[in-house]
Order: C-alpha cells, then sequence, then structure tokens
C-alpha cells in the first residue's frame, strides 16, 4: 500500500486493514398479540442481529418509553395495564456491530374487563300461576360468560339471553356476573311480582283480548249484564285505579284504554244489577 506523508513524500505502509462499516436491515414481518396485562411480540431479523425494543403508552415520545436490549422474538411484554393502547418501536444491532434504523410504530391494545348490563322484560306467561320474565344482557361488553341468579332461589341460566317464571309474588334482586380472561362484572336490578294467584269468577263468560297487552284491549260477553255496567280496573293490591260506565246490551265488544298504567297483573271487574264478574289480565311493555 503506497502513500505519501504531509510534504508529499512517498512513503509504504504495512498491515491495513479497510473496513466496509456495512448496513443492517430494520425488523420486519411484525406482529403484536395482546392479552388482559401482557403482549407478545414477534418479528423477523438478520440472523445473528440483536434487538432492541421502545414501548409505552401510545403518543409517547421515543426516547421517554421503556427500553430492552438484546431481546429476541417473540418477546412478551408483562405487567401491562388493561384495556390501555401501547406504541412500541425495534432497532437491530447487526454482527458488523451496524445499526439498522427504528422500525415504523406499532400498535396493540391489551384486552379490558367486561361491563355487565341487562334489560329485564314481563312476557305472555305460560301459566296463570306464573309470571314470566325474559332477560336481555346483549349491552353488555367484552363478555365471553354470562351467570343469572333470579332472586327467588333458583340461578343456571348461562346466555346472554335467559327467560324465568316466577311462582310468588314479591320483590326479586336478579344478579347477572360477565366474566371474561380479565375477570367478571357483576350488575344487578329488582322485579317486582304480583297478581299470581288471581283468576277469574263470578257471573257471567266475559273474554278480553289481547292479553297480554300494552294497556288497550277488547272485552267481549256484557250482554247478559244488562245496559247498566260498571267496569274496574283494580290492581293486584286491591286499588281502582280506573272506572268506566258502560252499556253492555249495546255492542258485543267494548275497548278499554288503561294506557299509562306500570306492566303487571290486574282484573277487570264487570258489575251490574246482574251480577258481578272479574277476569285477570297483564300489561307489559
Amino acid at each position: 500500500f503506497r502513500a505519501t506523508d504531509n510534504w508529499g513524500r512517498a512513503v509504504v505502509v504495512d498491515d491495513v486493514t479497510i473496513t466496509n462499516a456495512g448496513s443492517c436491515t430494520t425488523p420486519d414481518t411484525i406482529v403484536a398479540s395482546a392479552g388482559c396485562s401482557d403482549a407478545t411480540i414477534s418479528w423477523t431479523s438478520e440472523p445473528g442481529a440483536s434487538t432492541s425494543i421502545e414501548y409505552g403508552p401510545t403518543g409517547f415520545t421515543q426516547g421517554a418509553g421503556t427500553i430492552m436490549n438484546g431481546v429476541s422474538s417473540p418477546l412478551m411484554l408483562s405487567n401491562l395495564t388493561l384495556g390501555m393502547a401501547y406504541d412500541f418501536y425495534l432497532l437491530d444491532t447487526c454482527t458488523n456491530n451496524a445499526s439498522s434504523s427504528w422500525s415504523a410504530v406499532t400498535t396493540f391494545t391489551t384486552d379490558t374487563m367486561p361491563i355487565a348490563s341487562f334489560m329485564a322484560s314481563m312476557n305472555a306467561s305460560p301459566h296463570p300461576d306464573t309470571v314470566q320474565y325474559g332477560f336481555d344482557a346483549s349491552a353488555s361488553t367484552d363478555g365471553t360468560a354470562y351467570s343469572w341468579d333470579y332472586g327467588d332461589g333458583t340461578s343456571g341460566g348461562t346466555g346472554v339471553t335467559s327467560i324465568h317464571n316466577y311462582s310468588q309474588n314479591g320483590t326479586f334482586t336478579v344478579t347477572l356476573i360477565v366474566t371474561n380472561a380479565c375477570g367478571a362484572d357483576t350488575v344487578t336490578q329488582s322485579v317486582t311480582i304480583t297478581g299470581i294467584g288471581i283468576d277469574e269468577y263470578g257471573f257471567g263468560n266475559i273474554g278480553l283480548y289481547p292479553n297480554p297487552n300494552s294497556g288497550v284491549f277488547n272485552l267481549t260477553g256484557l250482554i247478559e249484564f244488562g245496559t247498566d255496567v260498571t267496569l274496574d280496573v283494580i290492581s293486584a293490591n286491591g286499588a281502582i285505579l280506573f272506572s268506566q260506565k258502560v252499556n253492555g246490551s249495546g255492542s258485543e265488544t267494548i275497548e278499554v284504554n288503561v294506557q299509562g298504567l306500570p306492566p303487571g297483573f290486574y282484573q277487570i271487574r264487570v258489575s251490574s244489577s246482574k251480577g258481578i264478574g272479574v277476569k285477570p289480565f297483564v300489561i307489559r311493555n
């Protein structure tokens, strides 16, 4: 190898090694899979390369995150926060000591706890001595399993929706537990059951339809009560909530409108000088 010194004179230099600094490829094929409080990250690097990772909450400034050096794929990050989005970057140092550029930002979000929620609505009862309620937990979020307790000593429902028949009057606390891999959430709601044991009785052959209804229904069979007929709608505890005078002989069918009464069990009492008859009915949403 020939060279010149500072004065332009030729000199001979032995044992000179010229090294090409070379390059290092940025990690690629990056995949992140998150759990509740951990995440698994995989990527592809050049053979023999050593990888560094920097991560932190989404939007963090590089240099202010958590840095781990000398990691390899796949890598598990632990002690993360539930339901949080994270950014991370990867950098390789190759066997020639050259470093790659940092990878583009990759984002993952850890899983979250479930949130339990449900709606309750009264259904048409399959038997006069029961009140049927339907329960719908589709408004819950992130649940994978559902457990129902109906508050009357029975439980066992496991679906997003559930149906239960109550056989006694009272107020019952319905409990729903929604779970997933991260934990469980519980919500309760009270339902009040009334009217069980009420049955039609007395004079006449009264028909009532539809039943259950929304507060508007038709009565039939009033002709035998005569012209001066009183209709009383009575609550399960005996309170008269609505009263109307009608001519029983004037029409085979009479419409009654008690919209505005809350869902529940009621009786309509038909009375005249010829007798008194009672017919139960249900108002539902």
